[in-house]
């Protein structure tokens, strides 16, 4: 069940980033509803998937081959896995999201956030569906708490890119018309 829901959500992820790309060419932008509803769909998806997850194998606490006292600490506190679950994924979502957006920096986006935004969400969700596996836990407190956040990170991380880079291009823009004069 879990290979097949992320499978599932990788597949979501590229259909995010294919939208993402459509943004960045003004003829072939897709209406402003289809994309806020790929967005949300990505969302429910995930929610979907967490407590799917949880209720075919309740996983509590993390059972792992390490020493007895590594072992001792993350029973103890969850918060603990929480935390490795939430910047590991954040940081592997952040590579990926800054890899979109070099691939994508010559791009004309008409609204570059919206574009940043679902590079990041593709990024996060990528990143999810592989990480979901290797993680022990399945509590939807945690999927939805470490695992969402990093994906929230990342969708935030791009947005503010796609800003970045869409500024930065109108300012050029500005300077070179100026110049012309």
């Amino acid at each position: 069940m879990t290979w097949g829901a992320s499978a599932v959500q990788f597949m979501l992820a590229i259909a995010l980033v294919w939208i993402g790309a459509h943004e960045s060419i003004p003829v072939g932008r897709l209406p402003r509803h289809i994309v806020y509803s790929a967005a949300i769909a990505a969302s429910l998806v995930v929610v979907f998937i967490s407590l799917l997850t949880f209720s075919a194998s309740p996983v509590n606490e993390p059972i792992l081959r390490v020493p007895p006292r590594v072992n001792e600490m993350l029973r103890v506190s969850p918060w603990i896995m929480g935390f490795v679950c939430g910047i590991g994924s954040t940081i592997a979502g952040g590579i990926l999201v800054l890899l979109f957006s070099w691939m994508f920096r010559k791009s004309l986006a008409a609204r570059p956030t919206v574009a940043g935004a679902l590079y990041g969400a593709g990024a996060g969700l990528a990143i999810n569906a592989g990480w979901r596996i290797a993680c022990p836990v399945s509590t939807p407190w945690h999927t939805l708490g470490a695992h969402g956040a990093a994906i929230i990170a990342t969708v935030i991380l791009g947005a503010l890119i796609g800003r970045l880079l869409g500024n930065r291009r109108l300012h050029v823009g500005r300077r070179r018309s100026q110049i012309g004069r």
